[in-house]
């Protein structure tokens, strides 16, 4: 009986690990380069950086285009129109999460 209880709670746990952190609001044509844009007059609003969280040991490992969106959404709250000189990190296991991916860049306004 007591063996029956411990799987149905790790199932549980290993389940709820699987559900999505939250929604990501972002510009879907936000541009998103890892060049700089020397042909374009822009302002720079600041440079940001963002973590992808793999939530379970069973989850996808997360992927550039993760760490892609949530760039598009902290740049976008910054009332950015992309996202240049990106880098990428690797996946590792991080503190808090089974696996993450970091990613960084510079949010800009691209002027007129």
């Amino acid at each position: 009986m007591k063996y029956k209880l411990a799987v149905l709670i790790l199932i549980g746990l290993l389940a709820s690990g699987c559900a999505t952190t939250g929604r990501v609001n972002y510009h879907p044509d936000m541009l998103i380069t890892e060049e700089d844009l020397p042909s374009v007059i822009y302002r720079l609003l600041g440079d940001i950086s963002v973590t992808a969280q793999k939530p379970s040991l069973i989850s996808k490992d997360p992927t550039k285009e993760n760490v892609n969106n949530l760039l598009r959404s902290k740049a976008a709250k910054m009332g950015a129109d992309a996202v240049i000189l990106v880098r990428y990190g690797s996946v590792g296991i991080g503190l808090n999460s089974w696996g993450e991916l970091k990613g960084s860049g510079r949010a800009v306004k691209i002027i007129d």
